[in-house]
């Protein structure tokens, strides 16, 4: 079985080659507390009836059904040793979804859907936070708060909010009209990550339609992430995430 290490943006997983075998679900998370360390996940890549097939798993052993740069990777993987290129459908546990597999690897995420807004009211040592934003999801659910700065004190917060929303939490500042700041803390990975790919998709989607309330298309907003730049392209097709990932 070949294993691979790769990076997105920040964002870290071990990959297994699943392609030419078959293993249940409790043998995944066996090796996924096995392999995974420090690591954010786990991308099991099969081949069910003519797909490539992406099974992905937190580092706490769990699936998810879904992961954006988790897919950016599983993408790469396929070009670096499935010789993969230009458009490809493939399968995950939230439908298929299109990869553009070029110089860049770009992937459909999962279309957004609002869900309710959210108001958080908290209280830290001398500090009050008011802060106001959605529930939203993206393949998995996701909280967004949009604050005035990301100081580290906001991500003392995320547990409780995780906790009760069941959701990653994601703070976020518009740097631009159509760029922001984002720092995120994940479900299943129980810290903050480098950066987060449905995570940045749900920020953008709330920052077009929501705040900017912008509908035309096509349109490309931009995440500075911990670990790196995004882009968010919306186009009649959908939404499309696209960013770097290197082989570790």
């Amino acid at each position: 079985m070949r294993i691979e290490r790769y990076s997105a943006t920040g964002n870290s997983f071990v990959v297994f080659d699943l392609v030419d075998q078959v293993i249940d679900d409790v043998e995944k998370s066996v090796m996924v507390l096995e392999h995974v360390g420090d690591r954010d996940g786990a991308i099991f890549v099969e081949l069910f009836d003519g797909f490539y097939h992406m099974d992905y798993f937190n580092r706490d052993g769990k699936r998810a059904n879904f992961c954006g740069n988790g897919a950016r990777t599983f993408l790469t993987f396929l070009k670096d040793f499935y010789n993969v290129s230009g458009d490809v459908v493939f399968s995950t546990h939230s439908g298929q979804l299109l990869g553009k597999v070029y110089d860049t690897v770009s992937v459909q995420m999962p279309t957004p859907r609002f869900l309710d807004k959210v108001h958080i009211e908290a209280q830290m040592d001398n500090t009050r936070f008011d802060l106001r934003g959605a529930s939203l999801k993206v393949g998995v659910s996701h909280i967004v708060l949009e604050v005035d700065a990301l100081d580290d004190e906001l991500l003392l917060l995320a547990p409780e909010i995780r906790r009760i929303y069941h959701a990653n939490v994601n703070f976020f500042r518009k740097s631009a009209t159509k760029s922001f700041e984002i720092r995120t803390y994940e479900k299943g990975v129980e810290r903050e990550t480098l950066s987060c790919g449905s995570g940045i998709t749900a920020v953008a989607y709330y920052t077009k339609y929501f705040l900017i309330g912008d509908p035309s298309l096509p349109d490309t907003l931009v995440a500075q992430a911990r670990g790196g730049v995004l882009e968010v392209l919306f186009d009649l097709n959908g939404v499309f995430l696209s960013g770097g990932v290197v082989n570790e």
